[in-house]
């Protein structure tokens, strides 16, 4: 939710940027299952039975998409360069600050 300091736009945003990441890793194979299990069940919360085709719709991209984006990317990258990489394709506010929380680093 958001705070004093966070006004809703900001939230929003941050918000968007983290599910798009989290989509990205998951495509992946680097999202968390508890993270994964957290989402779904937010999605639940919000009506939506899956976050992944909100995100999908949102951003217009297909999983086969971005796996391809992956595969190449990992020839010159860590999974971590390559998902910041595409995050930062998808003008994704704050990439680096999203992907840091979704990897935990």
């Amino acid at each position: 939710k958001p705070t004093e300091h966070e006004p809703e736009e900001d939230f929003a945003s941050n918000l968007r940027g983290f599910l798009l990441v989290s989509y990205i890793a998951d495509v992946a194979g680097q999202l968390h299952p508890d993270k994964k299990l957290k989402l779904t069940h937010l999605g639940e919360q919000y009506g939506t039975d899956d976050w992944q085709a909100t995100i999908e719709q949102d951003f217009g991209i297909k999983k086969k998409q971005i796996a391809t984006l992956l595969k190449t990317c990992r020839t010159s990258m860590s999974d971590y360069e390559a998902i910041l990489f595409i995050a930062r394709g998808f003008n994704c506010p704050d990439a680096s600050e999203r992907v840091s929380e979704v990897m935990n680093e």
